[in-house]
């Protein structure tokens, strides 16, 4: 059983309880930030079903993972946050972003997407694409890099 409040219990109030500053102190920073990146992934892989049927491929059979290569001199390291491989040989290569607006892609997220991509590519066989989908709170906010997304799952999806 995993209950997400829990987690956050355990990792983040249970070892400053005797901290009374704590909450005011921690709620806007890096590491609260990170904790909402970890619990909006968590809520997204308990939400497989929505994301394929927000997706529309829920009749698609379908395997589902996590994924990472490590880099060297040589080649970059990537991780992936969940990969959908669909027998139709698509592959959606997804990347979960909390936000509390839309979610904006810079320059330098593009060019880590664009490794993401090109390093899985390379596990793959020709007859497979790679679609890169983004799981996010809001969406993704139009932009100049905004081009390089080709599906979309919002929260709003993960709760029908």
């Amino acid at each position: 059983m995993i209950d997400n409040f829990c987690l956050f219990w355990l990792k983040y109030v249970e070892p400053n309880l005797n901290d009374t500053t704590f909450m005011a102190d921690h709620m806007t920073a890096d590491i609260m930030k990170s904790w909402r990146g970890v619990a909006f992934e968590e809520v997204c892989w308990q939400h497989i079903t929505q994301i394929l049927k927000a997706l529309e491929i829920g009749g698609v059979k379908s395997t589902f993972s996590a994924w990472a290569v490590k880099g060297n001199d040589g080649h970059t390291g990537a991780q992936i946050d969940l990969l959908i491989s669909r027998a139709d040989n698509v592959v959606n290569l997804c990347e979960m972003k909390f936000a509390s607006t839309p979610y904006t892609i810079e320059k330098d997220e593009a060019d880590k997407l664009q490794i993401r991509i090109e390093s899985l590519k390379e596990t793959l066989t020709a007859k497979q694409t790679v679609h890169l989908t983004m799981v996010t709170t809001y969406g993704v906010a139009y932009g100049k890099h905004s081009g390089i997304v080709q599906k979309q799952v919002t929260m709003d999806d993960l709760f029908v």
